[in-house]
């Protein structure tokens, strides 16, 4: 679990290679944009 936390720390999960909105059919947003959106929202 430990080889994953640093794996994810030095941006291995960082892939701009298009695959996930491939798979979801829809653009995909970064993390900090849907968290804005959400407190938006709620506020």
């Amino acid at each position: 679990l430990a080889d994953v936390d640093e794996a994810i720390a030095r941006g291995r999960l960082a892939g701009t290679s298009g695959d996930l909105a491939r798979l979801t059919g829809r653009p995909t947003t970064p993390l900090a944009t849907t968290v804005r959106a959400a407190l938006e929202a709620s506020a």
